[in-house]
């Protein structure tokens, strides 16, 4: 009995990852490298990240099969993001209240595939505007700006803040984390620092990732990065319920074989104790059928 619940339990965890791995993320990984590199490690001060991360960019999209390539702050994938707070006008927030934010460069969304919903998505003047923009997911549009439209609202207490557009809800954290409310800044244009460069490419990986490591060292021979897909951050990211769906599944099999052993020698060994009995009720004129059925009702009454 406790292996056929076990078994159970393996199959609703099999389950359970097939729906995460099939999870609707609001972008496709597929095609999408991540690079994650160290500036700040590697040595870089804020006033030169600027500089290192322009010469990356030039240098990736002069790769063959490289269609685009942005910045984000903090990987994707890694389950930490950045947290904000911003005064919205018309609306109460507590105290402690933040949500998700993420600073991207200009091509972030292109790049990761994001849909927008309304307005417009970053470009590179917005970085020398007095204003600065941020973009908001549609979970957060929906929270804070019921029925309105919340492009053009200003937010902070100087109103310095300005959304400019609506993107569709994402799962950057990490598939087991639910898209929600979210803020996306434009990245500064001297960042204390860059921790991953999102590439979008066509083709296959084996080529374009030796070419884009090439690349980066012809900038900075020794700068700490690793290039992985996406799709494999997503299988890094359910790791621990492969692992736990692989183990039940074992354990249940084994069990179940186990089980099934005892039952047959047990079943065995109370048929060999009747072969006297059931050769003389053959002998009497009984039938092989019924012979056979009472045997199986005498080994079912044991368990």
């Amino acid at each position: 009995g406790l292996s056929v619940l076990f078994l159970v339990r393996a199959g609703l965890l099999v389950q359970t990852l097939r729906n995460l791995s099939n999870v609707d993320l609001g972008y496709n990984p597929d095609g999408l490298l991540q690079i994650s590199i160290d500036t700040r490690a590697s040595g870089y001060k804020q006033g030169q990240v600027g500089g290192v991360y322009n010469q990356l960019l030039a240098r990736l999209h002069g790769i063959p099969g490289v269609r685009s390539a942005t910045a984000i702050r903090n990987p994707l994938m890694r389950g930490a993001m950045s947290r904000a707070h911003y005064d919205i006008p018309g609306v109460e927030l507590a105290p402690d209240e933040t949500w998700d934010a993420a600073q991207v460069g200009s091509s972030f969304f292109d790049t990761m595939g994001i849909p927008l919903v309304s307005g417009r998505t970053f470009t590179d003047a917005d970085a020398t505007r007095d204003q600065f923009p941020v973009i908001v997911s549609e979970s957060f549009a929906k929270r804070y700006f019921p029925g309105k439209d919340p492009i053009g609202v200003r937010l902070g207490r100087q109103q310095r803040t300005e959304i400019i557009g609506v993107v569709r809800d994402a799962r950057l954290s990490g598939v087991r984390v639910p898209s929600g409310v979210f803020m996306y800044n434009l990245l500064e244009k001297e960042p204390d620092r860059i921790n991953a460069l999102e590439v979008r490419f066509s083709g296959d990986p084996a080529a374009v990732v030796p070419a884009i490591r090439a690349e980066i060292r012809q900038v900075h021979p020794r700068l700490l990065l690793s290039v992985t897909t996406m799709r494999r951050h997503i299988d890094d990211s359910i790791a621990k319920e492969r692992m736990v769906a692989a183990t039940s599944t074992f354990f249940s099999v084994l069990g179940l074989l186990l089980a099934s052993i005892g039952v047959f020698g047990v079943a065995s060994y109370a048929v060999t104790r009747r072969t006297n009995e059931l050769g003389i009720r053959l002998a009497l004129g009984a039938s092989p059928g019924s012979v056979i059925l009472e045997s199986l009702r005498g080994t079912l009454v044991m368990f």
